[in-house]
């Protein structure tokens, strides 16, 4: 499986998060291998992503897709960081 978290410095998180839940969602779960997506309002008028994908090209595919979005929408005031890579530990609640 592949992670990417993207972390945004956004001018309003609220409208961030209704847009994800009204537009993005459709976008992200058409990915081939997308497995699941969270998305966090966090502290000082950020906001982050975690994209799950059984593939390493549906994450990227995901940060392009999220990248084009959040520009289309000019939600961020700066360009993502994003961090990508292949997940090497895991755990879940039984």
């Amino acid at each position: 499986m592949y992670l990417s978290i993207r972390h945004y410095k956004v001018t309003d998180p609220k409208e961030v998060t209704r847009l994800v839940n009204e537009k993005f969602y459709p976008l992200i779960r058409a990915i081939p291998g997308f497995v699941a997506y969270y998305g966090i309002e966090a502290d000082d008028g950020c906001w982050a992503s975690i994209n799950v994908f059984q593939t390493e090209e549906g994450a990227a595919e995901s940060n392009k897709i999220g990248r084009n979005f959040a520009e289309e929408h000019k939600l961020n005031l700066a360009p993502p960081a994003i961090i990508s890579g292949t997940v090497v530990a895991q755990t879940a609640a039984a």
